[in-house]
């Protein structure tokens, strides 16, 4: 199977002197051809393809796309607009990806000369010598130009030319591929890229600095996410931003269980992010129960239409102001302040240092279950829908101080850990379903006041009926839910207690 390497091309080394480095090795170097063409990188906003090892490319000149990975590679004709809806590239895709949006991350026009390089009795690598402009939708206006050599051929013969190159012309080999390579030199982060090492808690940290680690994490993920909020390519870049502003004010509710709270301005900063793209991430959520209730209902397109006009109209509006913010000096500075691992934690009286995170980790953990624990008391069938939202709150600070220290703790959490994630996803539909109860409510008096047609308060009044069903079918999932949740949970805290020492 064919692999590539990417080495870096120095602009003190000339094309003569990489092919004469390759003719030293025992090569012969033949030209194969040489022009400018362009193409495009696709990957899901989380990168799952990417993680798989796979990569899909548009070529604009040939007009093709390609998807190649560990399994082979798929190709097929089409526009560079989307993906290809039906053929071998897009069943590829649908195993792959099912049902996930592909999305432009990485263009690049490449001015290149090709040539194949084979040894007498041996195998032959392709080397391409290229001058890449590199752009990203994400981050509009900037370029980056990278001269890079591209070496492809079997492992073995691969690896000899590799070091051939390396060590004659003094090119020195790249890890990460282009993809990576030119998202990092536009300022952006790799979709999918894993949590960098030193970040990664150790028991034997100081409770301060694992904190400071945590934060540095959700940091990293909300200066990830913002690019994509901005150019809105997709609902989920929003969401992943929502989510991690959430996990860091989690890790600062830790810092303050465990002693050591931060500035009060730390804490302000991410209420303020997350009131300013909370209401996009709303009607995100809220537009696609409609159109999927709509779709449902066969709603008269008559009725419809206004309904849709307004709810682009509040959208459009609310991604303004989440695009305002994320543009900010202070989202800016917030991002910067969380990843300094030198927050100012305000200490409190006391003569002893601080406790290592293994150790704190126990009393931490306990005391987030042990206040979700008090809700079993409670009986399910009865609480308002704004108590079952506390429950999911509850339930949040739980799961996000498990996930967090997880790997600190002496005993398995797994169990109870994924009894949480799903009465969360019961709450959190039902608490979708409430917030659009209320929403499609206002709605219809706003449009009684601006002289609605019959035809929209019929579509409206469909959309409340089944909002309402859907809280009733949510809280009877998450009644038979409960029961095995607070077991596992229960069977974690007597794992958590200390052992009673024999008399």
């Amino acid at each position: 199977m064919s692999r590539e390497r990417l080495l870096r091309w120095p602009a003190a080394v000339g094309s003569p002197a990489v092919l004469d480095a390759l003719d030293a090795g025992g090569y012969l170097v033949t030209r194969r051809g040489g022009g400018v063409r362009a193409e495009s990188r696709w990957d899901t906003h989380d990168g799952l393809l990417r993680r798989q090892r796979w990569e899909l490319v548009h070529d604009s000149a040939g007009g093709e796309w390609r998807l190649e990975g560990p399994d082979g590679a798929a190709r097929q004709p089409g526009s560079a607009g989307a993906p290809p809806a039906s053929g071998p590239v897009a069943e590829r895709l649908a195993a792959l990806v099912p049902g996930r949006r592909m999305l432009p991350w990485l263009a690049g026009e490449v001015e290149e000369e090709s040539f194949t390089a084979s040894r007498p009795g041996g195998g032959a690598v392709e080397t391409v010598l290229a001058r890449w402009s590199l752009s990203s939708v994400l981050r509009p206006g900037a370029r980056r130009t990278r001269r890079l050599i591209h070496l492809r051929g079997d492992d073995a013969e691969l690896e000899r030319a590799c070091a051939v190159v390396r060590s004659v012309a003094r090119c020195p080999l790249l890890r990460a591929g282009l993809f990576e390579l030119g998202l990092r030199s536009l300022g952006l982060a790799v979709p999918g890229a894993t949590i960098p090492a030193e970040l990664v808690l150790g028991a034997a940290d100081p409770v301060p600095a694992a904190l400071a680690k945590l934060l540095a994490r959700q940091a990293l993920a909300i200066e990830a996410n913002g690019p994509g909020v901005v150019a809105d390519l997709d609902p989920e870049f929003v969401h992943d931003l929502r989510v991690a502003t959430r996990r860091a004010r989690a890790a600062l509710r830790l810092a303050r269980l465990a002693g050591w709270p931060t500035r009060v301005a730390v804490a302000r900063d991410l209420a303020w992010l997350a009131g300013s793209c909370g209401p996009l991430r709303d009607l995100d959520v809220f537009s696609a129960a409609v159109e999927s209730g709509l779709a449902d209902a066969g709603a008269d397109p008559a009725g419809a239409a206004p309904l849709r006009a307004a709810l682009a109209a509040q959208r459009a509006e609310a991604h303004a102001a989440a695009a305002r913010a994320i543009e900010s000096v202070r989202f800016a500075r917030a991002v910067r302040t969380l990843r300094t691992p030198e927050l100012a934690f305000r200490r409190r009286r006391s003569t002893t240092p601080p406790a290592a995170v293994g150790a704190a980790a126990t009393t931490l953990v306990e005391g987030e279950l042990r206040r979700l624990a008090r809700w079993r008391r409670r009986d399910l069938a009865t609480l308002e829908p704004a108590e079952l939202h506390a429950v999911r709150i509850a339930g949040k600070r739980a799961r996000y101080a498990l996930e967090f220290l997880a790997g600190v703790l002496a005993v398995p959490v797994r169990p109870a850990l994924d009894a949480l994630v799903l009465c969360q996803d019961c709450l959190g539909a039902h608490q979708d379903a409430v917030v659009a109860a209320a929403r499609l409510e206002s709605l219809a008096g706003e449009m009684h006041a601006a002289g609605g047609a019959p035809a929209t308060f019929l579509v409206l009044g469909g959309l409340l009926r089944d909002a309402r069903v859907a809280q009733r079918r949510q809280r009877r999932r998450f009644e038979a839910q409960a029961g095995p949740m607070w077991r596992k949970i229960g069977a974690l805290r007597r794992q958590l207690r200390p052992p009673v020492a024999p008399a």
